[in-house]
């Protein structure tokens, strides 16, 4: 079993966080108690590192540590603003577990596609989409009209779902 060095380990995380935290979200429904559940995972993580195989993928044993924090939180929560029986919990995260290579081929795709775009249009799907802001106020913080502004992210979607359609390597066509 090989074990990371601190700063390893935390690169390591950084890599993974966002997808521990979509895992997380995908079972709760209220943002601050997926923001609290994050980071009570992430001490978790923290406190286990040494219990970590690096010759083992990273994310799966994140993910399995997100996981058990999910059913913690839930069994604690009283079922109050959790609408998920454990049984359903467990039933997402096999799903989960069973398309995570595809998830995963089509997260690298939308990268690549990403890299495709211009600096301004990659700009744009950023800062409308890893912002908190509503799009409809950045619109009006650049000074565009928000049909216009809905009309030009429409234009960059598009732009990456033809990407996303056109890879020929692509594992979930119909």
């Amino acid at each position: 079993m090989g074990s990371l060095n601190d700063d390893q380990f935390l690169e390591a995380f950084v890599a993974a966080q966002s997808r521990v935290y979509g895992y997380i979200a995908t079972f709760l429904a209220n943002r601050a108690d997926v923001e609290d559940l994050f980071q009570q995972t992430s001490l978790v993580l923290w406190k286990k590192r040494s219990q970590y195989d690096s010759s083992r993928a990273f994310v799966p044993w994140a993910i399995g540590i997100a996981h058990n924090e999910v059913r913690n939180f839930i069994r604690r929560s009283d079922r109050k603003g959790v609408y998920l029986s454990e049984a359903v919990v467990e039933r997402l995260a096999e799903t989960r577990h069973a398309t995570a290579g595809r998830i995963e081929s089509r997260l690298q795709r939308l990268a690549e596609c990403m890299d495709e775009l211009t600096g301004e249009q990659r700009k744009l799907i950023e800062v409308c989409y890893v912002g908190r802001k509503p799009i409809r106020a950045i619109a009006e913080e650049r000074r565009i009209e928000p049909a216009a502004f809905y009309k030009r992210l429409d234009r960059v979607r598009w732009a990456l779902i033809d990407c996303m359609n056109a890879d020929p390597g692509r594992e979930d066509r119909p």
